[in-house]
């Protein structure tokens, strides 16, 4: 059996995922202010970190390494450039 939790920012985007999978748990939150979070056996970010500036990147992984969960898979968009909060990082 697998626990499954998922966190957004977007409110619509909970809600979307909520319908599409009653069974699983979807939370509104940002994932760099909330306070850690039981261990999981995993923490899979997707796409979440290109969305963010340095500082709040820098939040978002102290506060994965405080869940104490064991392994953190990252997916995103690379980019060298710095970002403001809110906005995409990506070379067009």
């Amino acid at each position: 059996d697998m626990e499954y939790v998922g966190f957004d920012i977007v409110p619509s985007v909970i809600a979307r995922h909520r319908e599409a999978w009653p069974e699983r748990n979807f939370l509104v939150a940002d994932v760099s202010l909330i306070p850690p979070f039981k261990p999981f056996d995993v923490i899979f970010c997707r796409d979440v970190l290109q969305h963010l500036s340095f500082a709040d990147v820098r939040r978002v992984l102290e506060n994965f390494n405080r869940s104490g969960s064991k392994y953190l898979f990252v997916t995103f968009y690379s980019n060298k450039a710095g970002v403001v909060g809110g906005t995409l990082r990506l070379y067009i």
